[in-house]
């Protein structure tokens, strides 16, 4: 072989390890309902506990974070249960919560909260934490991160 063709070579291997490194970077992982049950807190020490059968609990969750007209409810926690599933629409996955009807929520509520990994180039992969936009989307998030 002479010097052109083994520079070329290189080359080739080179190209083909940075092609390999950016598809493992890239492995698609989806979070299973396994991963979700169990409790989950945030830094201000809001908490979700979710269940196998579906249900959850919650405690200490700023209402201004989760519900309509956050500027009614500023400052305000609650603490409530509901029912749980998991969902994905175009690829990105989250939680449906249906929060029962209670003294705080009278109608009860529906929202959801978004699941996203801590790792990969697209936050595909695990660990995953969970999360509300705080504002409007594509800014901070008010993540949840899971407890043993």
């Amino acid at each position: 072989m002479d010097r052109n063709s083994n520079m070329v070579m290189k080359m080739i291997n080179i190209l083909s390890l940075s092609i390999m490194m950016l598809f493992t970077g890239c492995k698609l992982e989806n979070p299973t309902t396994d991963n979700i049950v169990g409790k989950w807190i945030a830094k201000d020490g809001a908490v979700f506990q979710f269940s196998k059968e579906g249900t959850f609990t919650t405690q200490d969750l700023p209402k201004d974070k989760f519900l309509p007209f956050p500027e009614k409810y500023e400052d305000t926690l609650f603490s409530e249960s509901g029912k749980w599933e998991m969902k994905n629409e175009q690829g990105r996955w989250f939680l449906q919560l249906y929060f029962t009807k209670s003294e705080s929520l009278p109608l009860g509520c529906a929202t959801q909260i978004y699941i996203s990994g801590s790792k990969g180039i697209m936050e595909n992969q695990p660990p995953w934490y969970l999360f509300f936009w705080e504002g409007e989307e594509g800014g901070s998030r008010y993540r949840f991160t899971k407890k043993e």
